[in-house]
């Protein structure tokens, strides 16, 4: 994916261009008086840009559907002393999922094929086989307590948007269980659908936390199992078109200043 670099030698073509189109002869003083004056005032002129093209970038991907608010972490810039460049870090971490934000852009930029996520699984080091030789794995799924306030709401993030109800969390507390084909309602950043939670119940984790969740067995004869085709989301064309309809705008109107300045 491209990067914006906006730098000395734009402005400083942009300034020839201005130039060329008034057919303005000058003479070498004259010349390295309006490169000074370019030497001046570039920092600030760059600043701005890479600014605008920072925010622009970062509204599309808070803006778009999917994954656009982990998208967005990705979005970095840097300044230097004659420009500078916005640009997606490879490095940043999504704190929800713990994985690349950069990963979350090329998903909504180039989509996701179909894929198995049984084979996926199966593929662990934690599948077993069983004595009928078939391979397997339990596959926990993290349910969120009903908790109140923020705090509750990135706990249900965090679980893939899996939270009980009151009642629900009444019953599984004192060991019980919920009533065979009990479903809960989950939205993720890509659609919203029920879930079944029979067999909720609560365990504890390596450190000895209190959880609550649901199991669920994969093995090779299991069916379904399949993550979906989901189509690319872009946001980078409909930027770059922004940005660099600004980046001319701006160079112009600059440069077309400082040539009647010195012509």
């Amino acid at each position: 994916m491209a990067i914006f670099n906006i730098d000395s030698n734009v402005v400083f073509d942009s300034i020839q261009a201005a130039l060329d189109a008034r057919g303005v002869e000058m003479t070498f003083e004259m010349v390295q008086k309006i490169y000074r004056t370019i030497d001046n005032s570039l920092p600030e002129l760059t600043s701005g840009l890479l600014e605008e093209t920072y925010e622009e970038w970062r509204e599309e991907a808070i803006g778009a559907k999917g994954w656009g608010t982990k998208y967005v972490q990705a979005i970095q810039i840097k300044q230097t002393d004659d420009g500078g460049k916005v640009y997606l870090d490879e490095g940043i971490m999504d704190k929800g999922s713990n994985k690349p934000a950069f990963m979350f852009a090329m998903m909504m930029e180039r989509g996701v094929k179909s894929w198995s996520i049984k084979d996926a699984l199966l593929n662990s080091e934690k599948a077993k086989v069983g004595p009928a030789g078939i391979k397997y794995i339990i596959v926990p799924f993290p349910v969120a307590t009903p908790s109140a306030g923020k705090g509750g709401a990135k706990l249900a993030s965090k679980f893939g948007g899996r939270k009980m109800s009151k009642d629900m969390h009444s019953l599984v507390k004192k060991g019980e269980s919920v009533p065979e084909g009990t479903t809960i309602s989950v939205t993720n950043t890509l659609r919203s659908f029920d879930v079944d939670v029979t067999g909720l119940t609560r365990y504890s984790t390596r450190k000895l936390h209190s959880q609550y969740g649901i199991f669920r067995c994969v093995s090779q004869k299991s069916t379904g199992w399949i993550f979906p085709d989901t189509p690319a989301e872009p946001i980078f064309p409909s930027v770059v078109e922004y940005v660099s309809r600004r980046i001319q705008e701006e160079l112009k109107k600059y440069c077309d200043e400082i040539v009647k300045e010195f012509s």
